[in-house]
């Protein structure tokens, strides 16, 4: 057999020819590109796509081996598994917005955001903070995140008086989505004698509550996602990878919603 030849389905391929990536993924038998892989132009790219997003909305889409049916619900769930899975520090004291903060001295506190949500949120471009000396109020707006032409506003689950803020957050405002509150704290407050401790989760009640809260937060956004069927993914066969953020996957008007509900203190 002639090295330069390619045996597909009885027809013969020069090596040298351009084939399509679909083609080279093994989901066409046979197809050549005329257009220099400007796929973005291609009628067929078009229908060839239009198919597989149709065939794994309806959970019937297989390999290009054939060899396991993709089920769009447990796709679905495996990633929000990976992306929302997360721990809690039971020394740290957390509130119901998640909001936490863990003591620096007797009265002053470090607070932050707990691990759930710095793994929901996305890229953020500017943090707003409440100039040193201000007071901070119970139920009240503290801090705000700006992300592209949304703004997150964080409310304050203490009372007490702004000592110090993150400088290095104000510089770097996206490292607030690391999960190590002494590195990623927002502000430094200072108690004042008629904020509760004991009104938070701390302790085995704390990795109670958050177990109850990472399981609600996997559950609403699989019903989001079943609701709506967006795209999980770049497409697989011509290089895409898969989406490593929830504002990704989740329609924007829906995380958005998700993300204000869940930082809303009652």
């Amino acid at each position: 057999m002639n090295n330069d030849k390619i045996n597909i389905n009885s027809e013969f391929v020069s090596s040298n020819d351009a084939k399509c990536v679909w083609m080279a993924a093994g989901v066409v038998s046979y197809k050549l590109c005329n257009l220099e892989f400007e796929c973005e132009h291609c009628a067929y790219d078009r229908i060839i796509r239009s198919k597989i997003s149709s065939e794994i909305v309806n959970g019937n889409y297989r390999t290009p081996n054939n060899e396991k049916t993709v089920n769009y619900s447990d796709h679905a769930k495996m990633l929000i598994d990976k992306l929302v899975d997360s721990e809690i520090n039971p020394t740290y004291y957390y509130s119901k917005n998640h909001i936490c903060f863990c003591k620096d001295e007797d009265d002053v506190v470090l607070i932050g955001i707990d691990n759930l949500l710095a793994k929901i949120l996305t890229y953020i471009t500017c943090i707003v903070l409440m100039p040193v000396g201000e007071l901070v109020r119970q139920k009240k707006s503290f801090c705000w995140f700006i992300q592209k032409d949304k703004t997150l506003t964080l409310y304050s689950p203490i009372n007490g008086t702004v000592l110090q803020n993150n400088s290095s957050l104000l510089n770097s405002p996206d490292h607030i989505r690391t999960t190590d509150l002494q590195k990623s704290w927002l502000t430094k407050i200072k108690l004042k004698n008629d904020s509760r401790l004991q009104d938070f989760y701390t302790g085995e009640e704390a990795k109670v509550w958050f177990q109850k809260e990472l399981t609600r937060t996997k559950d609403t956004f699989c019903e989001i996602i079943e609701k709506h069927r967006p795209p999980i993914s770049s497409t697989q066969f011509d290089g895409g990878i898969f989406s490593t953020s929830l504002s990704e996957i989740l329609p924007y008007v829906e995380y958005w919603k998700f993300l204000k509900n869940l930082c809303f203190l009652k």
